[in-house]
């Protein structure tokens, strides 16, 4: 049965619709990410320097020597550039924006296969839900624009291997977004992979048989494309990859991406799917693939929410099929405008986004800098007494606070190793064991000592024991102690005490 598509302008209006309820809602998100910060640190280093790291930087208990090579060096060095010209804020308005770009294109193609709203709107609904919570202000936001265009055009090739020119749209998008996150690259090569395949199937016994391989062909072509584009390729590969994928952790993210793949999963082994749908077993590999680059290589979730919105839309239609059509091109226009005018309000830059926050976000800084925008759970006052008291200092944190600290302390010009841990999980297991002693017991002084730490940036709920360890040590002062703050500020002032 052919179904019947709604008007382009129909159409359009919903995406929009769609994507101004992505802005209001995305608008509404704090900048919670500490890795926005370290990346922008990074950039600001590469800029710089004209160079992409090939070691480990800023780590003072790792070798200065450990290979390591950053994926994404160009989204860093674009989100460095925002924050020189608009602060976090803009970055933070360029990730809402390319959220609401995702929600967009997305809510689109559903609109011209499905036409119908019901299905249309709650699979939009699922990508809305899934691109606010999963793409934070990091590189890969920049990076899932061009990557959900090229699955929507692997999707079309699956479903219909018509208009195979639009094959070109995979190696295209690659290159287009290796440098910025080359794991988003990689994970658009696994579906460029996934789809060649399928065109190989379907040419066989096919009057235009030659041109489904070429167009198999140009997907496979995205594989060359992520190894000849991204930079320093072929010396750093095999440090890439590790640097990339690790194990899943045990964490929110993945828990929701493992039980979203295997209801899709069920409810496509079950209900089965017509013959003028993507074929059942391509479309679960296509599927499991994306899930498990997301669950190795978090930063490839885009990809997988947009294969995920695709196959429950599909899914949801055959269940649907008599639901109601498009409302008239009016209304859509009236709720557009509604929604836009609520959504803009609440975008970083503009005033009243912050009075708003901080009634839904208790947390967050109402004062001068970053007002609504960041938590009160940052060091933002300690990371500026550091900075002021100049020197070299070996500073002691939480690794969720590293990239904060890294983009506050960080001299570009002349950088060097200033962190005790974070992210990337290069620190030596025992050193992290005893790191979490801290928390606990008085060991404090002890460890600094041995590893010649000589700051502290200590958050008083998390490390209650080596606050008042360090108080009580006359060598050790605390920069912010007549201030009753949430952070101890430590910094070594008689080390032979």
């Amino acid at each position: 049965m052919t179904i019947p598509k709604p008007p382009l302008r129909t159409a359009l209006l919903t995406a929009l619709l769609m994507a101004a309820t992505a802005l209001l809602i995305a608008g509404l998100q704090p900048l919670r990410s500490d890795l926005y910060w370290w990346h922008t640190a990074v950039g600001e280093f590469i800029s710089t320097w004209q160079a992409i790291p090939d070691q480990q930087l800023f780590l003072f208990t790792v070798d200065p020597e450990a290979p390591w090579v950053y994926g994404s060096w160009l989204g860093a060095v674009a989100l460095s550039v925002f924050d020189e010209f608009g602060g976090a804020e803009l970055s933070l308005l360029v990730r809402n924006l390319a959220v609401a770009f995702c929600v967009a294109a997305i809510t689109y193609s559903l609109a011209r296969r499905t036409g119908k709203l019901a299905p249309t709107l709650i699979a939009a609904a699922l990508a809305t839900t899934g691109f606010v919570w999963f793409l934070p202000t990091e590189p890969q936001a920049l990076a899932a624009p061009v990557a959900v265009i090229a699955v929507l055009a692997a999707w079309r090739l699956i479903r219909q291997a018509d208009r195979l020119w639009i094959a070109l749209v995979l190696p295209l998008g690659v290159l287009a977004v290796v440098n910025l996150d080359v794991s988003v690259a990689i994970g658009l090569t696994a579906v460029g992979i996934v789809t060649a395949a399928e065109l190989i199937r379907v040419s066989r016994g096919n009057d235009e048989g030659g041109k489904l391989i070429a167009a198999a062909f140009a997907c496979a072509a995205a594989v060359p494309a992520t190894i000849f584009g991204f930079a320093y390729a072929l010396a750093y590969w095999p440090q890439t990859l590790q640097s990339l994928f690790s194990p899943p952790a045990l964490a929110v993210d993945s828990a929701l991406v493992a039980i979203i793949t295997a209801a899709l999963v069920g409810w496509l082994w079950r209900a089965g799917l017509r013959q003028d749908q993507p074929p059942r077993l391509i479309t679960t590999i296509l599927l499991a693939v994306t899930a498990a680059m997301a669950l190795f290589a978090p930063t490839t979730t885009a990809v997988f929410l947009t294969v995920a919105t695709l196959l429950f839309a599909d899914l949801l239609t055959n269940r649907l099929s008599n639901a109601r059509g498009f409302p008239s091109g009016w209304r859509l226009l009236a709720a557009l405008i509604v929604v836009t005018a609520a959504a803009v309000v609440v975008q970083p830059g503009v005033d009243t986004r912050a009075p708003i926050l901080n009634t839904i976000h208790s947390d967050l800084r109402d004062t001068p800098p970053h007002t609504g925008t960041i938590s009160e759970a940052l060091p933002l006052r300690c990371a500026e007494e550091l900075r002021a008291a100049r020197g070299e200092p070996r500073v002691f944190h939480h690794p969720d606070h590293a990239g904060f600290l890294l983009a506050q302390l960080l001299d570009a010009e002349q950088p060097r190793a200033m962190l005790f841990d974070d992210h990337r999980h290069l620190v030596d297991q025992d050193l992290r064991q005893r790191a979490e002693l801290v928390r606990s017991d008085a060991v404090a002084r002890g460890i600094f000592q041995s590893e010649g730490i000589d700051a502290a940036v200590l958050d008083r709920q998390l490390y209650p024991e080596a606050v008042q360890e360090l108080d009580d040590a006359p060598e050790w002062h605390d920069l912010r102690e007549e201030r009753n703050e949430r952070f101890g500020c430590f910094v070594l002032v008689d080390p032979n005490r």
